[in-house]
Parts: structure tokens; C-alpha cells; sequence
């Protein structure tokens, strides 16, 4: 069983575009909200697995998720851009994500 968890604001915020920044304001935001993100969860996680970034192909874009761990697997959904949340992800395995990765 694969848990799924939305990034807590305290981790990192979840950036939104504004005009003054324009597009290169907002691309440094949401990297440096990955890296948060990331660096919590090789901090926390399990496994040499921790804090690797997963994606699945959703619509116009990627449905990407951050590694905690694989035992039991669990993931924090990256909410930037899109925020394309994968429609399967409750089914796979922590064969499926290490094959992703």
C-alpha cells in the first residue's frame, strides 16, 4: 500500500506565480521549494531510496512525488506547477518507483 502526503507548509511553501517575478522568479521558486522538499526527506526518510524525486506522465505534464521511504512506501507530493496528482499511485509497488526513479 503505497501513503501519500501533501507537503506541510512549514517544510515548504508551495510557490505561486506573480507577475513581478515573471516566469524565471517563479522556475527559482519552485526549485528551491524542491530542494526544501528533497532535503527534508533525505533528513527524515528510509532507505537510500530517501528523497529521490518520481514522476509519471499526466496529461500536459508529470505527476511528480519525492521519496520517504519504500518500506513501507511512502511519498510526498510535489504540489509546484501543475500539481498532476498520478491516478494509479495507490497501486504501485516499491518495485514500480524504483523502476520510475
Amino acid at each position: 500500500m503505497v501513503e501519500v502526503y501533501r507537503v506541510r507548509e512549514e517544510v515548504a511553501e508551495v510557490p505561486a506565480y506573480n507577475m513581478e517575478g515573471g516566469i524565471e522568479g517563479y522556475r527559482k521558486a519552485c526549485q528551491e521549494y524542491v530542494e526544501k522538499v528533497v532535503a527534508f526527506a533525505k533528513r527524515l526518510g528510509k532507505g537510500k531510496y530517501a528523497g529521490k524525486i518520481v514522476r509519471f506522465p499526466v496529461a500536459d505534464g508529470y505527476a511528480r512525488y519525492v521519496v520517504m521511504s519504500l518500506k513501507p512506501v511512502k511519498l510526498l507530493h510535489l504540489q509546484d506547477g501543475d500539481g498532476w496528482d498520478f491516478q494509479y499511485i495507490e497501486r504501485l509497488t516499491a518495485k514500480d518507483i524504483k523502476e520510475a526513479i
